[in-house]
């Protein structure tokens, strides 16, 4: 149970935990977050649930995450997904979108079990 609330709240700092839960990091995603948001649980909850280890910005402790957001997203609001794909940022906001969007990462990239 410990493992899963690491995997979803993490410490104070960006998180990108691939050595310490064994999942794969994804490059170029970005999640900005706040702890007390259920709509960012709810995202981090489909990263555990998925297997899926990306960056993490939590906008309470990360130096410069908000001002980052505003400025490629245009708005502060969290949860947000930061896409960053051949050169270019997509931004998603909507919690539903951003879920809908991990589950199709992670069923384009399966984890090979051995």
């Amino acid at each position: 149970m410990l493992h899963v609330f690491k995997r979803l709240f993490g410490d104070s700092t960006d998180t990108t935990n691939s050595e310490d839960s064994g999942s794969v990091h994804q490059q170029g995603l970005t999640l900005y977050y706040t702890p007390t948001c259920p709509f960012c649980a709810k995202v981090q909850w489909a990263l555990v649930k998925h297997d899926l280890d990306i960056d993490k910005k939590n906008l309470l402790t990360s130096s410069g995450a908000r001002d980052e957001l505003v400025r490629g997203g245009g708005k502060p609001t969290v949860p947000c997904l930061r896409i960053e794909r051949n050169g270019e940022d997509h931004w998603l906001y909507e919690s539903d979108d951003i879920v809908a969007y991990l589950q199709k990462e992670a069923q384009a990239n399966p984890r090979h079990q051995s």
